[in-house]
């Protein structure tokens, strides 16, 4: 008899595990699915920075890979004995979770790495008596927040040398050059020197892709030899700039979402007051000074709700408007344009909000003296209509709070 107890228990125990485990094959399948489609995405890229994401999402890939099938095999292992159920049970739901984090982390390599994806097009290519390099100094990343700031190295190499004696640069100008569209560059540091080496650092305005040329152009000397003219340039680093706050596309439609629905609370609010008046100017003779009052101040506070809809629904429109132009410029690399429109639509909300509270605030009133107006003309001026359509809003709201 208590044989029996202990295994109805342990089936009891049993059930929900066993459950939950092919939910669990099923969700570490869906995400070993997303990861793969992520890491595929991003497999081909060639350049250096890119490709070394790459490498990282392709072995957190293999690592999902492995942890689903891993999991499929616990759920779908066959067996009558109840303890062991239970523990394979408990394993596909722990190797799900693996599977799932390491699915993340694909996703997440995988995003940076398509950031690194583009090969953007050398302000220039040309090298005559020397080489050049940009770097990032020890220990930083090319991935940074808005607000810091990371260190290039600009390198001269391949001077050369003359009878024995190296060359050495007797004046150098080290003209950074900045993209943001991998097409187009504008200088943006330019420093006059003799040294072979000098650092870089790179502070942005705003977040984004930058991509980051040097050209040295100058003169080397060596001993016995007249100064030769000498033009290096390096390879182009590209810089990720990350913004706490989502990318400016982003931070434009998160504005965008909350201002339509501010409108739409509003439009909301004002149709009920519009419905409100209408049902007391249908149904309602109000010829009772009381009645009369209550009616005007219905209409007067059903103008106000439309007239605040109105005026949300011209923010919000605002904000679309905006939200398309930042998505448009953010991706052609005009960052500056981008963070102006997104921060015109983040700046409709505050009035919006205002709008709406106010619009609501109108069509609260607006039925609350429509309704007093009507219940002043039924018992003041009783008519058929207004008694008929009282008692059906009665109705209708006991059955709502039913």
């Amino acid at each position: 008899m208590q044989q029996l107890r202990l295994r109805r228990r342990l089936a009891w125990q049993c059930l929900t595990p066993v459950v939950s485990s092919k939910s669990a094959a099923t969700a570490a399948s869906s995400a070993s699915t997303s990861a793969a489609t992520a890491f595929n995405k991003v497999a081909s890229i060639s350049n250096v920075q890119g490709s070394s994401y790459a490498t990282l999402a392709s072995s957190a890939n293999l690592s999902t890979s492995k942890a689903a099938s891993t999991t499929t095999s616990y759920a779908t292992t066959a067996t009558s004995d109840v303890p062991t159920t239970y523990s394979l049970a408990v394993a596909a739901n722990s190797t799900a979770a693996v599977t799932i984090s390491n699915a993340k982390t694909t996703v997440s390599y995988a995003s940076v790495a398509a950031q690194f994806a583009i090969n953007a097009t050398s302000h220039s290519t040309t090298n005559t008596g020397a080489a050049a390099s940009l770097k990032l100094a020890n220990g930083l990343t090319d991935i940074i927040t808005l607000g810091s700031s990371t260190t290039l190295v600009q390198q001269v190499t391949g001077l050369g040398s003359f009878a024995g004696d190296s060359y050495n640069i007797s004046s150098a100008a080290y003209v950074i050059s900045q993209s943001t569209n991998a097409k187009d560059w504008i200088t943006v540091n330019t420093v006059n020197t003799s040294k072979e080496s000098i650092n870089y650092v790179f502070t942005p305005e705003y977040s984004g892709t930058y991509y980051l040329q040097t050209v040295m152009t100058g003169k080397k000397g060596a001993f016995l030899s007249r100064d030769k003219s000498f033009t290096a340039s390096s390879n182009i680093i590209t810089i990720v700039v990350t913004n706490p706050a989502g990318n400016y596309t982003t931070q434009a439609n998160t504005a965008t979402k909350t201002a339509n629905s501010y409108a739409e609370q509003a439009s909301l609010a004002s149709s009920a007051a519009q419905i409100a008046v209408a049902a007391m100017s249908s149904y309602a003779t109000l010829t009772d000074p009381t009645a009369s009052y209550n009616g005007s101040l219905a209409n007067a506070n059903k103008d106000t709700a439309n007239s605040n809809a109105v005026t949300v629904a011209s923010l919000a429109a605002v904000a679309t408007t905006n939200n398309s132009a930042a998505a448009t410029a953010e991706s052609q690399g005009a960052y500056s344009s981008a963070a102006s429109f997104a921060a015109v639509a983040a700046g409709t909300l505050s009035a919006a909000s205002a709008a709406a509270l106010a619009a609501q605030s109108a069509s609260s009133l607006a039925v609350s003296y429509a309704a007093i107006a009507m219940l002043t003309a039924a018992s003041t001026a009783p008519n058929s209509a207004t008694s008929t359509y009282l008692a059906s809003s009665y109705a209708n709201a006991a059955q709502s709070q039913a």
